[in-house]
């Protein structure tokens, strides 16, 4: 899952179960369990959507299993229990080194990037606040990258 589609914090993704995305007929939403055990419900991306079904599919989850499981023996058995914010932290570590990209980005980058993205394509600042779920909108902002976009757009003016 991209938890950059729900601007959710990392634990919340890694907590979701199959079960959490809701189908309301022409919507579906998405039941996040947040820190200090609150639930909220938030429409579902129709991007993360197809990514859920098609990984429900391929894994043959159900019901109350965790859409992210934890693996035992070395990553080739899944395990009943869910994945922690530190596998999943290693898991992208892993994948970032295979690919030769330095590993600078961290979980919590993706919900970095989906909040940068949200305001860059018009969302409001309030708004993003209520999708992350912060309880102030300066939190928020820590999030917001489009100055360091902006920056890099206009260093690479210099030509010689």
């Amino acid at each position: 899952m991209r938890p950059a589609y729900a601007l959710a914090r990392v634990s919340a993704a890694l907590s979701l179960r199959s079960q959490d995305l809701i189908d309301l007929g022409r919507t579906q939403i998405l039941r996040l369990h947040e820190k200090g055990g609150v639930e909220r419900d938030i429409p579902a991306h129709p991007k993360l959507v197809e990514y859920i079904d098609a990984w429900t599919a391929a894994s043959g989850l159900k019901g109350s299993a965790f859409l992210f499981s934890a693996f035992e023996r070395r990553g080739t058995v899944a395990s009943s229990r869910q994945m922690t914010r530190i596998d999943a932290l290693r898991m992208v570590k892993r994948r970032l080194g295979r690919v030769g990209i330095p590993d600078v980005i961290s979980n919590h980058s993706f919900r970095a990037k989906g909040i940068t993205e949200f305001l860059a394509n018009g969302g409001s600042l309030e708004t993003a606040q209520q999708l992350a779920n912060h309880a102030d909108s300066r939190t928020t902002k820590l999030y917001d990258r489009r100055t360091t976009q902006l920056e890099l757009e206009e260093i690479v003016r210099i030509r010689y």
